[in-house]
């Protein structure tokens, strides 16, 4: 009897010990071949997008105000005004190779990250030769995707216009967008006879930029002449303020961001 139990407690620690080989086995066998599949991709992953042939050098923004007159008696004594914050931005693309340019180019996947507390926000295709003005090109909203026109023609005699999507083949032109925020519809201000048109009329509407604060992210993708695709997110945050100036106090807000190098990401 107690032969036979001895047997079966052999066999029992046994098995236990084969099962916990077992489990210990995969569990290292798991983890290593994740391991492996993680540095394959890695490295699958560098090989595809180290010779990238796009990047986004530089992004220009600017930040101001307006106040649009509803109110078409100037001999009333108040003005009806629209009050709209905006941002016009600049985004340059630059090419790895003087052999390589771009076929299609379009924007999609609009989010707002971060929306103001204050305001009504929207966007648009910014006409290259309005930038940093009051002008809205409704005409072409942004708001699930915007396409461009690419154009090979690097229109030296100035002949091409600007009030469409339009870019350069060779990426001699930047995209330009604009962002706005309705901050009021309809507010009523004093007729003086003189509007000051920046961010300093927010000063009839807000005591700080924090309830006008804004992050937005969207996908820029472009096929090359090789049909491959690219596609960068990018991110923003509205700048209302840069070193210790702001746009409360200065009216304007211009930010140039240079020598980014962000690079695009190859498509399949």
């Amino acid at each position: 009897m107690k032969k036979r139990k001895k047997i079966f407690i052999l066999t029992l620690e046994i098995i236990l010990l084969i099962s916990v080989f077992f489990i210990f086995y995969k569990f290292i066998y798991t983890k290593q071949k994740s391991i492996i599949s993680a540095e394959n991709s890695y490295t699958s992953f560098y090989e595809k997008n180290k010779e990238n042939n796009f990047s986004i050098s530089k992004i220009i923004a600017y930040t101001s105000a307006y106040g649009k007159n509803k109110n078409t008696n100037f001999s009333q004594e108040a003005w009806l005004l629209e009050i709209y914050q905006y941002t016009d931005f600049a985004i340059y693309l630059s090419p790895k190779s003087d052999n390589i340019f771009i076929k299609k180019l379009w924007l999609d996947e609009l989010e707002v990250t971060k929306s103001p507390t204050l305001g009504v926000t929207s966007f648009f295709y910014e006409d290259a030769l309005k930038f940093g003005t009051e002008y809205i090109h409704s005409d072409f909203p942004f708001e699930n995707s915007l396409e461009f026109t690419v154009l090979n023609d690097k229109n030296e005699d100035n002949i091409i216009k600007y009030n469409t999507p339009i870019f350069f083949a060779d990426c001699s032109t930047p995209i330009t967008l604009k962002y706005v925020n309705t901050v009021s519809s309809n507010f009523s201000l004093k007729n003086t006879n003189k509007l000051t048109q920046n961010g300093t009329l927010l000063n009839n509407l807000i005591k700080d930029t924090s309830v006008i604060n804004a992050n937005f992210n969207f996908t820029i993708h472009l096929l090359d002449n090789n049909d491959q695709e690219y596609k960068a997110v990018v991110s923003f945050e509205i700048p209302l303020s840069e070193d210790s100036k702001n746009i409360l106090v200065e009216g304007n807000i211009l930010k140039i961001e240079d020598n980014l190098n962000i690079n695009f990401l190859k498509v399949n």
